[in-house]
């Protein structure tokens, strides 16, 4: 393969991610309006089943936010991505180990 068909190939996965990670967003913030309006209508009987579910979606929203914000850059590469998610998951695992 030629570099070009490589840079092609890449492209077209980080096209494809981040169509991913913008349903993913879309998908999460529908949740989160969808549980905050059953609050709006019902606090003291939905907190108890949807403060979890917000919260949930909120952590991950957060995240997804961040790699939209990478995935839009420019100079975005594959191993950009990468970088990032191995950084991420290792924080991540170093905030469950040691609290």
């Amino acid at each position: 393969m030629t570099t070009e068909a490589n840079n092609t190939t890449e492209r077209n996965a980080l096209n494809e991610f981040a169509k991913y990670v913008a349903r993913q967003i879309r998908r999460n913030e529908g949740i989160i309006k969808n549980c905050m309006e059953a609050l709006a209508e019902d606090f003291m009987e939905n907190f108890e089943w949807k403060s979890e579910t917000i919260y949930k979606c909120n952590l991950k929203l957060e995240y997804l936010v961040e790699v939209n914000k990478l995935l839009c850059e420019d100079g975005c590469t594959g191993e950009a991505m990468k970088f990032y998610l191995r950084h991420t998951i290792q924080h991540k695992t170093e905030d469950v180990v040691h609290g």
